[in-house]
């Protein structure tokens, strides 16, 4: 007597494309987080200090990607200080005392005596302060760094709660795909 089984070397196919369509899963998925987890941060940085979203973005970059082997991602923030007059800097002339910006938002305007803006080295704007009386040397002015706001407590909160938030969804969409795709759903 012999008996035959159908159907088991079907359902081990069908089980083997699933697993490694949720490991492919899981790599989107963390991605897709990664891009919420950036932006959440770089919109908590600019609540607290004056500038775009956009310059606080570019400081940001996604140094490793997750992978269907390594589902991590690792995040660098550039420490190269940000110019003072991206702070919303501005000069009234000769006349004036110095240029002034604003740093943190909900504090008032920064006067910086004896500083004035103009072009420096490589076509950009930068508030400058000369030291003596000759043309040079001048000394050019920064605000706050990105690097220095992404150490904050309240910021590197921001990026936990929004994974702890957005992992459960984006993993249930992938898992959800994952299956179908192996023919399971």
């Amino acid at each position: 007597m012999t008996y035959r089984v159908i159907g088991l070397r079907e359902l081990e196919r069908s089980f083997t494309k699933m697993a490694a369509a949720t490991a492919r899963g899981e790599a989107r998925a963390v991605n897709r987080v990664s891009t919420s987890i950036i932006t959440a941060q770089a919109r908590a940085v600019t609540k607290l200090v004056n500038l775009k979203v956009g310059r606080v973005k570019d400081a940001i970059r996604l140094a490793q990607k997750a992978t269907p082997d390594a589902p991590r991602i690792v995040v660098e923030v550039q420490r190269r200080p940000v110019g003072l007059i991206e702070f919303g800097g501005s000069w009234r002339g000769r006349k004036s005392q110095g240029a002034t910006a604003l740093v943190w938002r909900g504090e008032g305007r920064d006067s910086f005596g004896g500083t004035f803006i103009a072009i420096g080295r490589g076509g950009n704007r930068q508030i400058f302060e000369r030291k003596g009386r000759k043309r040079l040397p001048i000394k050019a002015f920064y605000g706050v760094s990105v690097y220095s706001m992404f150490l904050r407590d309240d910021i590197q909160r921001v990026g936990a709660d929004t994974w702890a938030l957005r992992l459960p969804i984006e993993l249930d969409r992938e898992t959800r795909f994952a299956l179908q795709q192996a023919g399971l759903a």
